[in-house]
């Protein structure tokens, strides 16, 4: 009988986890006995740490006497005043370790009620699209930009980590965060996708250089997209200097029943966003061309469909009040809308997946530019 050598396979076997699994190991030192901050003044000075609890209060003290924040009174008959407390919190470095005991004296407004008390609140936290605004006319003028840290300033909060933001990533990262709450593989390689996409566009720059120093915007909506709820997404840009400086993609909170009631709702958000642009740049005192109507672009031909849309509104559904504050702003030639072909729309990659060469022009439409290019340019 003969030896029959045994035939063996030469195909190569893959491994069920793809080459772009990494595992991240991380040592760090923490005190886990210091976790815990202080909830109240009793707990803080009977804490081991009280001595560095009471110069954190003591500092805040005098900050606010500093500056000045209240102003000794007499309470007004019928008033009934608003109670404070300590709010205390230990600042750490990346390590792990302790870097500052931070004490901060707070109003209690939770014991105030709504319609008796008070009746609006206002909260003077910067946008970020103040920001880009700031950055754009910088660019554009050639100035010079310095960064300055407000201390102890009102509802100020340290910024522990470093956050940003890019037009190009946010149909997608919004279309993400719809399923946060309970994802899924495919959710999870689609994330994936993201951050391999953020890592080979990471020198993308929002480059703004034109002589024509004007706001213009871009709307646009598609139709039923999300698969669970069968509502629109909405999305606009706004460009100033050629570069992106306002841009948002979000999912309706009504259903719409046809394109159109889904274009307007989309209209009516990028209309408020815009007249909000016109007041923040109108502040400024530096871009003339802000008062003449802002103009943002449109796929459909909203303008000859306001008549008609009106006298069906109640037949077709249509949120009557987004169609009449769209046609007041454009009667008072506060906004322009134009329309435009779909090849063209800026906005299109706030609403939709699109395919490759369509998506890449659209990034460098909204003013992102490599930035090797960019020093090429200067």
């Amino acid at each position: 009988m003969r030896n029959v050598e045994v035939r063996r396979s030469s195909r190569v076997k893959k491994s069920a986890i793809s080459s772009d699994y990494i595992v991240y190991l991380q040592e760090s030192d923490f005190d886990i006995g210091l976790e815990n901050d202080p909830t109240s003044f009793s707990q803080a000075m009977s804490s081991e740490n009280f001595n560095l609890w009471h110069n954190a209060m003591k500092e805040e003290i005098a900050s606010m006497d500093k500056n000045q924040v209240w102003e000794l009174t007499k309470l007004p008959e019928g008033a009934k005043p608003v109670g404070c407390k300590w709010v205390y919190k230990t600042k750490r470095n990346p390590s792990g370790k302790i870097e500052r005991y931070k004490a901060r004296l707070v109003a209690k407004g939770y014991t105030q009620k709504e319609g008796i008390d008070y009746r609006e609140t206002f909260s003077p936290v910067s946008k970020k699209d103040s920001f880009r605004i700031i950055m754009a006319l910088v660019a554009h003028f050639d100035l010079e930009l310095h960064q300055m840290d407000v201390k102890t300033a009102f509802l100020n909060g340290d910024l522990e980590e470093e956050v940003c933001t890019r037009p190009d990533i946010a149909f997608a990262v919004g279309m993400l965060g719809r399923y946060q709450s309970n994802p899924g593989i495919e959710h999870w390689k689609a994330a994936k996708k993201v951050m391999r996409y953020l890592q080979g566009t990471k020198d993308l720059q929002i480059y703004k250089h034109t002589e024509n120093l004007e706001v213009v915007g871009y709307s646009d909506s598609d139709f039923a997209g999300c698969l669970d709820t069968r509502k629109s997404t909405s999305g606009y840009i706004f460009l100033l200097a050629n570069g992106a400086i306002s841009w948002k993609s979000t999912k309706q909170t009504i259903t719409a029943s046809s394109t159109m009631e889904a274009e307007f709702v989309a209209c009516y958000e990028a209309t408020s966003q815009a007249l909000w642009l016109r007041h923040f740049i109108t502040g400024l005192k530096i871009v003339d061309s802000i008062f003449r109507p802002i103009q943002f672009f449109v796929i459909t031909q909203l303008l000859s469909s306001f008549r008609r849309t009106i006298k069906v509104a109640a037949v077709i559904s249509i949120s009557t009040l987004s169609i009449f504050v769209v046609r007041e702003k454009v009667n008072k030639k506060e906004i322009v809308i134009q329309h435009i072909r779909t090849e063209l729309m800026v906005a299109d990659p706030m609403t939709k997946a699109l395919p490759a060469n369509s998506y890449r022009n659209h990034v460098d439409r909204m003013g992102l530019c490599q930035s090797n290019v960019i020093y090429f340019l200067n």
